[in-house]
């Protein structure tokens, strides 16, 4: 699911080529770049390109929680989902949803810093 970045104005006008399109929004971009303002609040991204997250089978979901050296309990209290959830997706029971894979990419990709972050915002 690969999505382009557009900007927040659009042109009112006869259809435009490719080529008039970027010329529009080059001349938007090197206007809110001149008007001194941030980015964000002169253009609105309407569009991104995301990443699908990585598949989790039984296996996978259990080497994760192993990563943060916690039992099922914590672990399901760290993702938002009930103990019963974690131990369905470790006997393969059920796999889980996509926004759950995103956050079990996130544990994996630094589980140090995510439990930092998270005994960060707690204290």
């Amino acid at each position: 699911m690969s999505k382009a970045l557009k900007f927040s104005k659009v042109v009112k006008h006869r259809r435009l080529t490719g080529a008039q399109q970027i010329m529009a929004g080059m001349r938007e971009l090197e206007a809110a770049l001149k008007s001194g303002k941030p980015l964000r609040e002169v253009l609105t991204v309407r569009e991104v390109t995301i990443a699908e997250p990585g598949a989790y089978d039984a296996k996978k979901v259990k080497q994760t929680r192993e990563r943060l050296g916690v039992s099922q309990a914590v672990f399901a209290e760290l993702v938002g989902v009930s103990k019963e959830l974690v131990e369905h997706w470790e006997q393969g029971i059920s796999q889980p949803r996509a926004v759950a894979r995103r956050l079990l990419d996130l544990i994996n990709r630094d589980p140090k810093r995510f439990m930092e972050t998270l005994t960060a915002h707690a204290a």
